[in-house]
């Protein structure tokens, strides 16, 4: 294989990345978080630590 045509070859993967890379710069639309209510399940009894530390983290 000759120079050029290696040099082709491996700037391939490049030249197949190259139209992605703009788009790695365009900032992503957000939406509003949450947009509804958060439900939160602990499944023990009342009371406890991971109860009282979901109510904690319920209120705020």
């Amino acid at each position: 294989m000759n120079r050029s045509r290696r040099q082709f070859t491996a700037c391939m993967p490049l030249l197949a990345l190259a139209p992605h890379l703009g788009r790695a710069a365009e900032p992503m639309p957000t939406a509003p978080f949450p947009n509804e209510t958060v439900r939160i399940v602990v499944g023990f009894s009342p009371g406890g630590v991971a109860d009282v530390s979901a109510r904690i983290v319920g209120q705020k």
